[in-house]
């Protein structure tokens, strides 16, 4: 079986140093409410703070308001965002982490009760040093014990997995496989773009891709030119202008969102894709040209291992979830079962379950 590398090399054991650099991260800076420092917890209009309104639970363990909007900010650059689908789209994440922490759990790499219990007191026995205490340290942030325990269990297990499978041979063959991913190659593509909004309704959606898809067949089939289609389907504000190049050269990884990149470079010059579904709407690509990119293994191997270990998570995840028992309250938008927003102003009061 092939092994793959530690997302964070060097790293073979949890120290102390490490956890209380966890607590930190966890309780002073990213998990804090608004500005830096303790800050009041947020409120909604019922006085509920951010932390007792439940998100979702999963196998028995609940996701809150609060660990979304925390998910968000790390993920963020520090900003918050009231757009439904990207609250959405963190808590998703969180759900789809819990669900491998639980698989991890069940294996090798778990992190046991009494590991657990040791790794706290140590923590507890640190802070009362300084004056403080864990209790403290939650409380001024509205942060929870049981949150934090299980934020130390995702960490312990993950990084064992990572460090039980990966290695640097595995590093070079996936560069070998994937060396385009990696070595700044480049394509030149155009597009055919059907823009649609957050707010589409997944019935206006089915009607846009189902025109993406006859455009294709037409396109397949010769019947129609790629220019005429262009300036025909097209909403991208290039293809708009008179005598415009509508064509732009996209890395691996950006500008443009994941599946169109996936699509783009798994094209070659000439050939064009089926209909891609992306958060922006829906595209037909088209390879013009590829640059090959001169990039070696020995400046890429933190993309790699970061590539790596994404596929991994998304692996188990995909494995886990048809297993993993999944409530929505309704009281954070969430993506149902076929992918599409639910908010809580569209559920009444009974709240919301995934299909």
């Amino acid at each position: 079986m092939m092994k793959v590398f530690s997302a964070r090399p060097g790293i073979r054991r949890w120290t102390l140093a490490f956890l209380l650099f966890t607590l930190q991260a966890l309780t002073v800076g990213n998990w804090a409410v608004g500005q830096s420092g303790a800050s009041s917890p947020e409120k909604n209009g019922s006085g509920q703070t951010a932390d007792s309104v439940p998100a979702a639970t999963i196998n028995g363990f609940t996701i809150t308001k609060s660990q979304v909007l925390r998910e968000l900010r790390e993920s963020n650059s520090g900003r918050e965002e009231a757009n439904p689908l990207i609250l959405a789209g963190a808590l998703r994440h969180l759900v789809r982490k819990q669900v491998v922490l639980a698989e991890l759990q069940a294996g090798p790499s778990a992190m046991g009760p009494s590991e657990l219990t040791m790794e706290m007191g140590k923590i507890g026995a640190r802070l009362a040093e300084t004056g403080s205490s864990l209790e403290e340290h939650l409380a001024q942030t509205a942060a929870t014990r049981a949150g934090f325990e299980n934020e130390l269990r995702w960490r312990t297990a993950w990084q064992r997995h990572l460090d039980s499978i990966i290695d640097d041979e595995s590093v070079a063959s996936y560069f070998e496989l994937h060396h385009t991913d990696f070595d700044g190659t480049q394509v030149n593509v155009d597009q055919i773009l059907w823009i649609c909004p957050s707010g589409t309704d997944g019935d206006d959606r089915k009607k846009i891709m189902a025109l993406a898809v006859e455009v294709h067949q037409k396109l397949a089939s010769g019947e129609l030119e790629w220019n005429i289609a262009v300036e025909t389907y097209s909403m991208s504000p290039l293809a708009r202008q008179p005598e415009a190049n509508n064509s732009r050269w996209i890395g691996r990884r950006g500008p443009m969102p994941q599946p169109f990149s996936d699509a783009a470079f798994a094209l070659q010059p000439g050939e064009t894709s089926v209909p891609v579904e992306t958060a922006i709407g829906i595209h037909i690509i088209r390879c013009i040209e590829v640059k090959p990119g001169n990039r070696k293994l020995s400046e890429v191997v933190t993309d790699i291992r970061r590539a790596m270990a994404e596929e991994i998570f998304d692996r188990i995840a995909n494995e886990s979830l048809p297993k993993a028992k999944i409530d929505y309250s309704g009281l954070v938008p969430y993506l149902d079962g076929d992918g599409k927003l639910v908010e809580p102003a569209k559920l009444g009061k009974s709240g919301g379950k995934p299909k």
